[in-house]
């Protein structure tokens, strides 16, 4: 469920309140949407917060985050994968087999 709840939203409202730069995601965008004003509530300022939806399971999905996170952002220091799916193979060329 990504950002959406649980550990996921836990992790990006602590990010917000340590002064990060976040991106969320997840599928659920009322959900997302809670998580960004929890963000805001811990000091995250609206311009620090990029929310994207999507099924995380997806490469194409994952690989448009970290695109729209780096655009948004500049770089990217920190990744937390918080989606459901097992990593079956990581491949050399980076790619990832995901069930």
């Amino acid at each position: 469920k990504g950002s959406s709840n649980g550990i996921g939203r836990a992790t990006a409202v602590l990010f917000a309140k340590e002064g990060a730069k976040i991106t969320i995601a997840g599928r659920d965008l009322t959900a997302l949407a809670e998580t960004k004003a929890e963000c805001l509530k811990a000091g995250a300022k609206e311009s620090e917060i990029l929310v994207t939806s999507g099924d995380l399971m997806e490469e194409k999905i994952r690989m448009e985050l970290i695109d729209k996170t780096l655009e948004q952002f500049g770089k990217l220091d920190i990744l937390v994968g918080n989606h459901g799916g097992a990593l079956v193979e990581c491949k050399e060329d980076g790619s990832w087999n995901i069930e």
